[in-house]
């Protein structure tokens, strides 16, 4: 929700990849899943996907949680998000997890890749330049961005007309 990753980038990140000095997360390989293949690590959807994302002292606070239990159950692994036994999560298992977790506090329906979009959606609502978000999310372009988000960006030109109109 923070970084706007893909599914697949945050369960491919390793503790190398983050530096909290600089508050930064360096996507350099994503997880996927094949029926007789398993978990397997690969690159990025698409060359820009391979970025450094900046974050802030919260989602720090949660990794430094993350690397604490991970401490305390005994998990070495270069992986930041793992299975109890060390092993890299299967990317369809955070799927299941998360759409447990909606039901069991029965939040409105959604799949992880919503959590996706909000971050997009909330930064364009934030003002922030299409090519910074478009960065952030890893797209090849930000006319991907612009296209994906298109009714984000309208009802920005919307109220910038409204806004005019209560100026005149």
């Amino acid at each position: 929700m923070f970084t706007g990753m893909r599914r697949g980038e945050a369960c491919g990140l390793e503790w190398e990849d983050i530096n909290l000095e600089q508050g930064s997360i360096t996507v350099r390989r994503s997880s996927y899943y094949l029926p007789g293949l398993g978990t397997y690590t690969d690159t990025p959807k698409t060359k820009l996907s391979k970025r450094i994302i900046a974050i802030n002292d919260k989602v720090i606070n949660i990794l430094l949680s993350v690397r604490r239990r991970q401490s305390e159950l005994g998990i070495v692994s270069k992986r930041v998000f793992t299975y109890r036994n060390g092993k890299p999560l299967n990317p369809s298992s955070v799927t299941k997890y998360f759409h447990n977790f909606i039901e069991e506090h029965d939040l409105p329906s959604c799949c992880v890749h919503t959590l996706r979009h909000t971050n997009a959606s909330l930064l364009i609502a934030a003002k922030t330049p299409i090519t910074t978000v478009a960065g952030r999310l890893g797209h090849s372009t930000p006319e991907i961005t612009l296209r994906l988000y298109a009714h984000q960006m309208s009802e920005e030109n919307k109220k910038a007309a409204e806004a005019i109109e209560k100026m005149l």
